[in-house]
């Protein structure tokens, strides 16, 4: 079965602690089709990779406003 990867870039207005971005990689990692999740090099960005056929950016920014984050997507 062929698998299919795309990326998202999701800005985070709050500066997390390690705990905040463990709890927050959890939980996306916790979406099917999610398959990694790692800050980026700049400040308060989180790259995510998905397959897009099991979830959209969408649902990912909306789980991390699920724990309180004030989140949106800047880039794909």
């Amino acid at each position: 079965m062929k698998t299919y990867q795309a990326n998202v870039l999701i800005h985070v207005d709050e500066t997390l602690e390690a705990a905040q971005f463990t709890a927050l990689q959890g939980a996306l990692e916790g979406i099917e089709g999610v398959s990694d999740v790692h800050p980026s090099t700049r400040n308060h960005l989180v790259s995510v990779a998905y397959d897009p056929l099991s979830t959209r950016a969408r649902v990912i920014v909306d789980k991390a406003r699920q724990l309180g984050l004030n989140a949106q997507v800047v880039g794909l």
